[in-house]
């Protein structure tokens, strides 16, 4: 599976996790998920992980001390 990047407009590869490495394509800041590389950045977009509502719960979970805080 590809998608657009949304700096490049080019056509790039989703992470994929059998041959990607996760820590050279994201790092997460807070509860966002932030792009390291071209296929780091197109996987956020495709698959909306940074979506307001998915930070939201992120941030509620981190507050629980459920989810990790970067």
């Amino acid at each position: 599976m590809a998608g657009v990047d949304p700096d490049t407009n080019e056509i790039v590869r989703l992470f994929h996790p059998r041959i990607d490495v996760w820590s050279e394509h994201f790092i997460w800041h807070g509860p966002e998920l932030k792009a390291r590389t071209q296929i780091g950045r197109v996987t956020i977009a495709v698959l909306e992980i940074n979506d307001p509502e998915f930070i939201d719960v992120r941030r509620a979970l981190q507050d629980e001390g459920v989810f990790w805080k970067a």
